[in-house]
């Protein structure tokens, strides 16, 4: 399985665009076959022109945070296991071009170099927005699925061109700059600023086990990153996005909110090795994933554990933080859910039953689909790791529902109290993993 690399983007590219720029196209782009920088942008060229009305010099090539020109001799080769971004801007003209020649453009390039998808990307006053189109949807026997709200987009364009509320493109260099995007299957990683390399093998050992493991409908929280949107790309698992970091806050900052004097019995000690958030600003907006791989490195070798092993394990416990939040979830009916204050864990009680449910799913995950693994992630349960976490060794043993503790409140009721009160005291787990039974955890719901 070989390992996509799209390092160091930038923005470069849109401060670039001509003034009447009012709208970008990005495309990730996976070429099988070696072709000279030069020949790829002349083909994009090529096909703007026979298709559209666009002038060439509205079109860039981005490799690696800079732009390509046609005589730079220094990146000539794109490596086929190199992902490329590239983005278009348009003229103001395009939009009162026929809707079906712009999604004809869209689907020829998308087609011709096997991007899957792209993203075009608009500005209005502050606001940016990021709209995704699949190739099936832009081909000519699906295009009638989609028409009807792409011609509303484009009259929705002119409009604001009319009101001036369409603005240049220009995106803050701190949202979209990272040191590397790591992408193998299903996954992809932005690498803030992390010196640690995550080599093929970590890779494709992590995605094959999150592969294996969520479904395809799997429910998670939409994101509002737009960088992570921009990056056009089928089939992320998870679709959330995940950033790694060299520094990480302590575990005690995560327990400040709960007003609790026995939050010191339960809180580890020293920086976390990676969490699941709901809002980051400005590194990344809405949910998301941080993993600091030097963390992980550093405890894993202390205690003789695979670097991808005890990589995978984290991601998939947070990962796991990230299916039972119902914040953000798309339904029928649309985003649901979008007060970030609420069902959220903010009790010791709540702590508990999150961090452990957590830690449960991570079990199953390996037992499952890693069993020969499944040794080292029990042990550093087992060993490592303090009560609240350890406690989902109990919560493994009897097939704890992880479902019962999503659909709840999330907050104190007497019957989450009287359970966290039978399992804990004192910072200590104090019921035996003979005397947990299923229906203790079912009385909490």
């Amino acid at each position: 399985m070989s390992t996509d690399l799209l390092d160091e983007i930038s923005t470069d590219f849109l401060d670039e665009f001509e003034k009447e720029t009012i709208f970008a196209v990005s495309f990730c782009l996976i070429p099988s076959f070696n072709q000279t920088l030069k020949e790829l942008k002349k083909q994009i060229e090529y096909i703007g022109k026979s298709l559209v009305c666009v002038n060439a010099s509205s079109l860039y090539l981005s490799c690696n945070g800079n732009i390509i020109n046609e005589d730079d001799v220094k990146k000539e080769i794109l490596h086929k296991n190199r992902a490329t971004i590239v983005c278009i801007g348009w003229p103001q003209g395009i939009i009162d071009e026929s809707p079906r020649r712009i999604c004809k453009l869209l689907y020829t390039i998308i087609n011709q170099f096997g991007c899957g998808e792209c993203s075009v990307i608009t500005k209005t006053d502050e606001t940016i927005d990021v709209c995704v189109y699949r190739e099936d949807e832009l081909s000519r026997e699906e295009w009638n699925q989609i028409r009807e709200p792409f011609e509303e987009y484009l009259e929705e364009l002119k409009d604001k061109r009319q009101s001036n509320k369409l603005q240049e493109i220009d995106i803050e260099n701190d949202i979209l700059q990272f040191r590397t995007i790591y992408r193998c299957g299903g996954l992809m990683m932005r690498n803030v600023d992390s010196d640690v390399e995550i080599d093929d093998e970590c890779l494709e050992y992590v995605t094959l086990l999150i592969d294996v493991w969520l479904s395809s409908d799997s429910s998670m929280p939409l994101s509002k990153d737009n960088a992570f949107r921009l990056l056009a790309y089928s089939g992320k698992k998870p679709d959330l996005p995940i950033l790694l970091k060299k520094k990480m806050p302590e575990y005690s900052s995560f327990w400040k909110e709960i007003d609790d004097e026995r939050r010191y019995q339960y809180i580890p000690h020293g920086e976390v090795l990676g969490y699941y958030s709901r809002d980051e600003h400005p590194l990344c907006m809405g949910p998301h994933i941080v993993l600091c791989p030097e963390n992980i490195r550093k405890i894993a070798q202390a205690y003789h554990i695979p670097f991808k092993i005890l990589m995978a394990k984290v991601l998939v416990h947070e990962i796991a933080h990230a299916l039972m939040d119902r914040y953000r979830i798309i339904d029928g009916n649309g985003i649901q859910y979008t007060n970030p204050k609420e069902n959220w864990s903010n009790t010791v009680e709540a702590k508990a039953m999150e961090e452990s449910m957590a830690n449960a799913i991570t079990l199953f995950v390996f037992r499952k689909y890693a069993n020969e693994d499944y040794k080292y992630v029990r042990h550093y349960i087992d060993n490592m790791q303090s009560a609240i976490y350890k406690f989902g060794l109990w919560q493994e043993q009897i097939y704890a529902d992880w479902n019962k503790w999503r659909d709840s409140s999330k907050q104190n009721t007497k019957e989450l109290k009287e359970w966290f009160n039978k399992c804990f005291d004192n910072g200590d787990i104090i019921i035996t993993k003979e005397d947990y039974k299923q229906k203790l955890f079912n009385n909490v719901f």
